[in-house]
Formats: C-alpha cells, sequence, structure tokens
C-alpha cells in the first residue's frame, strides 16, 4: 500500500515523505511541516486521536488537513473529526477518492457569486 500511495501522490504532484513510527513522524513535523498528513489511526505507539492532540496542542492553528487510514470497521468520533480538518478511510479505499479529497481539502471551490435572475440586471452589483 505504501508503494502505491507513494507513487500515486507523487505522480499527482505530491512531495512525499514516510514515517517509520510515531517518533519519526513527530520528529519530521517538527522540521517541515506538510501540506497534508496521512496515517493509518493504528499505529504500534500512539494512536490517531492521539497523534491528533498532539499536533493541535503543537500547531493550534494548523492549516493542513489529517488523513486517518484505518482497516477497523469502528465509528470515529465524527465532530472531532470534523472539527479538526480530519478525513477517515476505511481500507480499502482508492487512491483516486484519496486523491479527489486532497484535492477538495487543498483547494477548496471559493463559493460562487449570486446570478441575477433577471436578464436585465445580470451584470450590475
Amino acid at each position: 500500500m505504501r508503494r502505491i500511495l507513494r507513487l500515486s501522490l507523487r505522480e499527482a504532484g505530491f512531495n512525499v515523505r514516510f514515517a517509520r513510527n510515531d517518533a519519526d513522524a513527530r520528529r519530521q513535523l517538527t522540521e517541515r511541516l506538510p501540506d497534508v498528513l496521512i496515517a493509518d489511526i493504528d499505529m504500534p505507539s500512539t494512536d490517531g486521536p492521539h497523534l491528533l492532540a498532539w499536533l493541535d496542542d503543537t500547531w493550534p492553528s494548523r492549516a493542513f488537513p489529517v488523513v486517518f487510514i484505518t482497516a477497523r470497521a469502528r465509528t470515529p468520533d465524527q465532530p472531532l473529526l470534523d472539527a479538526t480538518n480530519t478525513l477517515l478511510l476505511e481500507k480499502p479505499f482508492s487512491v483516486r477518492r484519496l486523491l479527489q479529497e486532497l484535492s477538495e481539502r487543498l483547494n477548496p471551490v471559493p463559493s460562487q457569486p449570486e446570478v441575477a435572475s433577471d436578464r436585465t440586471n445580470a451584470g450590475n452589483p
């Protein structure tokens, strides 16, 4: 899975770095913040909620989204995920969906201006 993610993300223009474990991830994050963080929610030395708490304590105004991947069928704390710009993808997932989600989170579509319903007013503010 790592190899497929690496190739797909690089092909989509992302600079990809992998961490061996939680400590390595934290070290890399303190050296350079990513545009997006993708992690398994169940890591050997920590879990997603603990990593998320550390991220939010360390960078309270972080702008980068977090994507957690899981093989477990469990109900996540959706309000926590929503409030922290976090997505949960259940395995198996498509790389296409991941790239679509990243595109939406990194390049949000600006709200469209209202369109005048009367053609005579079109173009007038």
